[in-house]
């Protein structure tokens, strides 16, 4: 049985879909030109994987002369949400809040990001009580009486006294 096609971005993909989305318009040669100096692909290659991104629906592309010309149709946004849903759904159970924890749990966040954070959720209506865990010194994540919703689930950032 022959494998599911995947709609999520390869890592191949995403290095020519960064350069489509800085560039707007691209002909292969330009994705060619403007990949990072590290990366070195034959001309081929980069049309193969064009040729893929556009069966996925990332880009399109019109033809200009006997050039083709690509374009996004996919905003990074978007595929940013679509990676994160992936990524929720096949190791986080769907959930936000495993997400974050899990996150919180393997980073260092400085009180820069934290403060982000908390503004980010402030202000959201009260959802459910799921329990605490400390994650940075002297603060700490819940999902009490007093937290924020930010999509399916919740969570509370606080300092510790």
């Amino acid at each position: 049985m022959p494998r599911k096609k995947s709609t999520s971005l390869t890592d191949a993909e995403l290095r020519l879909m960064e350069v489509v989305w800085e560039r707007g318009r691209v002909t292969v040669a330009d994705v060619v030109d403007n990949l990072p100096k590290d990366v070195s692909l034959a001309y081929s290659t980069v049309l193969t994987t064009l040729r893929i991104l556009e069966t996925k629906g990332y880009i399109k592309h019109e033809k200009d002369g006997r050039a083709f010309i690509y374009r996004a149709v996919v905003k990074r946004e978007q595929a940013r949400a679509n990676a994160l849903t992936h990524l929720l759904r096949r190791f986080f159970d769907d959930s936000p809040e495993l997400l974050m924890l899990n996150l919180l749990d393997a980073k260092k966040i400085s009180v820069e990001e934290l403060s982000k954070l908390r503004k980010k959720i402030e202000g959201k209506e009260p959802l459910m009580h799921l329990g605490s865990r400390t994650f940075a010194e002297g603060y700490q994540v819940s999902t009490d009486k007093d937290v924020f919703h930010t999509g399916k689930q919740s969570l509370r950032i606080e300092k510790t006294p």
